[in-house]
C-alpha cells in the first residue's frame, strides 16, 4: 500500500470507522484509526493486536465481544469502560466482578450471583433486584432502601418486608409507631420526604436521609450536625439560610 493510499484510507476511516470493511489489507495504523472512530470496526480487523483491541474496548467496553484474544488487561479495560462487558469475559475473577458491579450494577446479570455480589449491586441500584434469582430478606431490604420503587420486584414479602410495603402505600403509618423504627422511618422519608417534619424522633440518619433529598428540610432539624448541614447545602445551596451560625464558616 502506497503512502498516498494510506493517507486516503486514513481519511476514510476517520470519517467512518466502518469503512474499514472495504479496505484490502489495511495497515495497523488504519485499523487503529478505524476502531478509535468506531470500536465495532474491530470485526473487520484480521490481525488484532493488543494495541488495536485496547483502543477499541477503551471506547466501548461491549466491543470486547469482537476481541479474539481476551487478555486480562483487555478485559479489565473493557469493564472499566462498561461493567456489562463482564458478560464477554471468559475468566470472571472476583476482582473483575467487583469492578463490573461498581461500573454497572446491571452486571449482576452476567456473573455468579453470590450474596455478596447481589448485595453490592442492589446497594447501588435497588432496581437490579428484578434480575436476582435468590432474593434473601437482606438483599431485598438493601434494594428497597436504595430505591423504594424496587419493592415491585420483591418476590416474597416476609413479615418485615410487609411492613415496608404498607409504609410504601401509606408513609404516615410511621407516625403511629409504638416503638421507633429508624430503618422504617428512613424508608418512609425516601417514599415521601415531607413526612420528616412530623416525626417525633429524629436521628442523624433520618435527618441525613431527609436533607439529602430536600436540603431545605434542614429547617426542621432540631439538632444540627456538620455532616447534616453539609448534606443539606450540597443538595440545595439555598439551605445555607437554615444552617446555624457556628457551622456556616466551616461550610462556606
Amino acid at each position: 500500500m502506497s503512502k498516498d493510499d494510506i493517507i486516503y484510507y486514513l481519511k476514510k476511516v476517520q470519517e467512518n470507522g466502518m469503512n474499514l470493511e472495504k479496505i484490502d489489507e489495511p495497515t495497523e495504523e488504519i485499523c487503529l484509526t478505524a476502531v478509535k472512530n468506531n470500536p465495532f470496526a474491530l470485526q473487520f480487523v484480521k490481525k488484532q493486536t493488543d494495541t488495536i483491541c485496547e483502543a477499541a474496548v477503551k471506547r466501548r467496553g461491549a466491543s470486547l465481544a469482537l476481541v479474539k484474544n481476551r487478555t486480562p488487561k483487555i478485559c479489565r479495560l473493557a469493564i472499566e469502560q462498561d461493567g456489562i462487558a463482564i458478560r464477554y469475559v471468559p475468566d470472571k475473577s472476583e476482582e473483575l466482578c467487583h469492578k463490573a458491579i461498581s461500573r454497572s450494577p446491571m452486571a449482576i446479570r452476567y456473573i455468579p450471583q453470590t450474596p455478596e455480589y447481589c448485595l453490592e449491586a442492589v446497594m447501588q441500584d435497588g432496581n437490579v433486584l428484578e434480575y436476582i434469582q435468590d432474593q434473601t430478606e437482606e438483599i431485598c431490604l438493601a434494594a428497597i432502601m436504595q430505591d423504594p420503587k424496587a419493592l415491585r420486584f420483591v418476590k416474597n414479602l416476609t413479615p418485615r418486608l410487609q411492613q415496608f410495603a404498607e409504609v410504601a402505600a401509606n408513609p404516615i403509618l410511621v407516625l403511629d409507631q409504638e416503638e421507633f423504627d429508624e430503618e422504617l422511618c428512613i424508608f418512609a422519608i425516601k417514599v415521601n420526604c415531607g413526612i420528616f417534619e412530623w416525626l417525633d424522633t429524629q436521628t442523624e440518619a433520618t435527618c441525613l436521609a431527609a436533607v439529602s433529598i430536600r436540603g431545605r428540610l434542614l429547617a426542621y432539624v432540631r439538632q444540627q450536625t456538620l455532616p447534616i448541614c453539609m448534606a443539606a447545602v450540597a443538595q440545595d445551596p439555598s439551605a445555607i439560610q437554615f444552617v446555624k451560625d457556628y457551622f456556616r464558616e466551616e461550610i462556606a
